[in-house]
């Protein structure tokens, strides 16, 4: 198989494994009560409790997917290194798991605020780092390892919260993440990075599935679980396509991630001009200006899908140029 055929084969595998997957999360939401419940919390949207498991169902494809792509790697001699496809697995689980103990433990602590989660996510990014600084999936900064671990350390906790914050919409965080994989798909293609293209595929497959359940009205979300593992995935995808000898050109990858940074720094910076703290709850997002000007979901969804494929398409063309 081809180059396209191979991305193609991945894509179609994730679709499929992603809709069944999608199907047992919500018959286990309901037996074992795992959803996301809007009584007493005026931020939700939703008038009714949902299953929060979408984000398991986009995992467990990209685990299965995983295998195939290893499998698949092996009869056409891709090269494809077992350490790298186990630290996908290992860190993808990892930053799953936080979001899933977030989802479940964490929600029914209302006394545990936002910055001390983030204070036991750095030592969780950190080692994700190492783990895939030891597989041979690092970012070095003037030949030096130390400060690469510390910078896709940091990109792994912007990212992934940045993400989590977009999860506000039906639709929104998951189609945002899906342009963005395509985009990271075609600079992959033109690396020759073969592993990250087609992993790129089966996460766009699953979240295909995914975007069908999650359409407004949605049946399903994903869950701090699935955007704090998307978040982490498209961080990673940033760091593997920068050039860190090159810092501007460095930059260019997080163009492809696009609107959820452009997000937080309006959001960040209108609660503190408020005299609020950059991590309270509130509905001062940009799709809730959208929506108050709208009055509707998928009016204002589409509307940021339009803006962020314009800076992912700049973003590939960037970085695609001046190869």
């Amino acid at each position: 198989m081809n180059l396209i055929q191979n991305y193609l084969f991945i894509f179609s595998i994730g679709v499929v494994l992603s809709a069944i997957f999608l199907v047992l999360a919500k018959r286990i939401s309901l037996k074992y009560k795992l959803y996301d419940d809007p009584k007493n919390d005026s931020i939700k949207r939703h008038k009714k409790p949902i299953s929060f498991l979408g984000g398991a169902a986009v995992l467990a494809s990209f685990i299965v997917c995983l295998v195939i792509i290893w499998a698949l790697g092996k009869i056409n001699n891709f090269g494809f290194t077992g350490e790298k496809i186990s630290a996908l697995f290992v860190a993808g689980i990892t930053a799953w798991f936080y979001g899933f103990w977030d989802d479940t433990y964490w929600q029914k602590r209302e006394k545990i605020g936002q910055s001390a989660k983030i204070l036991l996510q750095i030592p969780i990014v950190l080692a994700l780092s190492f783990v895939l600084y030891l597989a041979g999936m690092k970012y070095l900064i003037f030949g030096s390892a130390l400060p690469g671990i510390f910078l896709a350390s940091f990109l792994f906790l912007f990212i992934s919260n940045a993400v989590n914050l977009q999860d506000g919409v039906d639709g929104l965080a998951s189609g945002i993440i899906l342009i963005s994989l395509l985009g990271f798909s075609i600079v992959f293609a033109f690396y020759n990075h073969l592993l990250l293209f087609l992993v790129c595929a089966s996460v766009c497959g699953a979240l295909a599935s995914f975007l069908v359940f999650n359409w407004h009205p949605a049946s399903i979300f994903l869950g701090n679980n699935g955007s704090y593992f998307l978040g982490f995935l498209i961080a990673l995808m940033a760091i593997m396509a920068s050039e860190p000898s090159r810092f501007f050109y460095s930059l260019n990858p997080l163009l492809i991630i696009g609107f959820p940074i452009l997000n937080v720094a309006y959001v960040f910076a209108k609660r503190i001009i408020e005299g609020k703290s950059p991590f309270r709850a509130d509905r001062n997002h940009v799709h809730d200006h959208l929506l108050m000007k709208t009055n509707s979901v998928v009016k204002s969804v589409l509307y940021i899908y339009f803006f962020h494929a314009i800076l992912v398409a700049l973003g590939v063309i960037v970085l695609i140029t001046y190869l």
